[in-house]
């Protein structure tokens, strides 16, 4: 393996910690905001017809 590669791979290894870290921090945002707004209950759906019918 020439230095070329080794930088390629070490730089992929940087960007995929980085994703993985952004990825926990969503998680556990998104399990946050859950508990803290109680979002588990969901609203009624209501259907909206905005097309006029002649």
């Amino acid at each position: 393996m020439n230095w070329v590669v080794l930088k390629r791979i070490a730089g992929s290894a940087v960007l995929a910690a980085a994703l993985g870290r952004n990825m926990a921090f969503l998680v556990k945002s998104i399990a946050l905001g859950k508990e803290t707004f109680d979002l588990s209950k969901q609203e009624e759906w209501i259907r909206t017809n905005f097309i006029e019918k002649n």
